[in-house]
Parts: C-alpha cells; sequence; structure tokens
C-alpha cells in the first residue's frame, strides 16, 4: 500500500512539474520579429494615409460633407466649439463605423489598449524644424470625435505630402521581454516608436 502510494505522488509530482513548465512558457513575454513589428507601423501609417485622402473606409461615399459650417462666426449656424466648425465631417452608417469604440476596435490592430484608452484617436505627431528653437506640427491631429451621437472625421488637412511606407526602414534599437524600441525612417521622416507586445504604445517624429 505503502509502495502503491509512493507511486501516485510521484505521479502527481511530475504532473505538477510539467504543469508548472507549460504555465511558465505560457507566462515569457513573446518577443516580435523586427519584420513583424515593421509591418505592424507600416499597416498603421498606411491606414493614416487613407484617413488623409478620406477613400477607403473613409472615402465620400460613406462622408456628409453637406454640414459643414463655413460661418463658424455665426454661433446661430453652428456652435464654434462643435466639430462641424472645426474642420470635421460626419461619418455615415454606410462605413461601418457607428462611434469611437468602432474607431478603437478597428486600430486595436496596431495600438495597444493603453494607447486606445488614451483615446489617442490620431496618427503619431511629427514635427519639423521651422526655425531656430520653433518646431511646427505636420502630422498627429485628432482624426475622429463623437459628438451628439454622431461620429466625425477631421478632413480639413493642409500638409500634402504623405509618407510612403513602403520605402520604410526599420532598425531595432532594443528590445526587453515584451518592449520593443524601433526606430523608422520613411523619406525624409524619422520615427521612435515603443511598441509592447507587437503593437505601438508611443511614437514620435521628426521631419528632417
Amino acid at each position: 500500500m505503502k509502495k502503491i502510494f509512493n507511486k501516485i505522488s510521484l505521479v502527481l509530482l511530475l504532473l505538477l512539474l510539467v504543469f508548472s513548465a507549460c504555465n511558465g512558457e505560457q507566462n515569457q513575454p513573446h518577443q516580435h520579429s523586427l519584420e513583424e513589428l515593421g509591418e505592424t507601423i507600416e499597416a498603421a501609417g498606411e491606414f493614416w494615409n487613407k484617413w488623409w485622402a478620406s477613400h477607403y473606409t473613409f472615402e465620400w461615399a460613406h462622408i456628409d460633407d453637406s454640414r459643414r459650417n463655413w460661418q463658424p462666426w455665426d454661433e446661430a449656424i453652428t456652435p464654434a466649439h462643435h466639430p462641424l466648425s472645426r474642420g470635421f465631417a460626419i461619418i455615415l452608417p454606410s462605413s461601418g463605423f457607428a462611434n469611437l469604440d468602432d474607431i478603437a476596435s478597428h486600430l486595436s490592430q496596431f495600438y495597444t489598449q493603453d494607447w486606445l484608452d488614451r483615446r489617442q484617436f490620431s496618427e503619431p505627431e511629427v514635427s519639423m524644424k521651422f526655425m531656430e528653437n520653433e518646431y511646427v506640427t505636420l502630422f498627429g491631429f485628432y482624426g475622429f470625435e463623437e459628438y451628439d451621437g454622431e461620429l466625425f472625421v477631421f478632413i480639413q488637412v493642409e500638409w500634402t505630402q504623405r509618407p510612403d511606407w513602403a520605402g520604410a526602414v526599420h532598425t531595432l534599437i532594443e528590445q526587453e521581454g515584451n518592449r520593443a524600441v524601433v526606430e523608422t525612417v520613411v523619406q525624409s521622416i524619422r520615427y521612435r516608436f515603443i511598441l509592447i507586445d507587437g503593437k505601438i504604445d508611443s511614437g514620435y517624429g521628426q521631419w528632417e
């Protein structure tokens, strides 16, 4: 009887060790390859290029620009604080997007939950040196807003030259656990991205 008990105890101990080892492997942070990280960065960049051009998901067939307020100083038409007075237009339900939660769900392909919780519905900011100690923002304006139950997209963009992500060059600066730092150069922009679990958590760029 004692031998049987010892055998059972040994089997249980082995099972416990195997389970602990498997669980330990599952808890280890997964490190993504530079190729995977680069693909995520480029896919996010392409989304914002399409947003800027107002096509693909947000093509003009899905945008109502008829209610834009071209006289924002006239409060009787639309208050100055209203999205329609600040360069936004309405996204129609035919787009498949009804609110900011829908936008967040779509952007979760590229960005961490922390980025989305900050309601950071914009592309990473890119600045350019204008004069000594003076920088202007080229990219990074908020692309979407929700107001009175309607979803709005910013369409009054002025900067016309967009990054060609097909020619982006990525360099892995550091990687520890599930955190990676990637420098991306695309045309004249040098980005610095921090990615967590393969998704963008922060990023900024400098036009050189």
